[in-house]
């Protein structure tokens, strides 16, 4: 609906988009596939179930 409200061609903001540039490693040179892009946020460390850490005045 925006897109026709603002004549807007969706198809033309694709043409604009160039390839990615092929990266190629440093050990071999042969060109390298990228499989994931996202990096996922480290896990939290499970609870143990044990007594928890408490630190002590002395």
């Amino acid at each position: 609906m925006l897109q026709f409200l603002l004549k807007l061609d969706p198809g033309l903001a694709f043409e604009a988009l160039k390839p990615r540039p092929s990266l190629v490693c440093p050990c071999c040179g042969a060109n390298v596939i990228i499989v994931r892009t996202r990096i996922r946020p480290p896990l939290s460390k499970p609870e143990s179930g044990g007594a928890p850490e408490v630190a002590l005045a002395v």
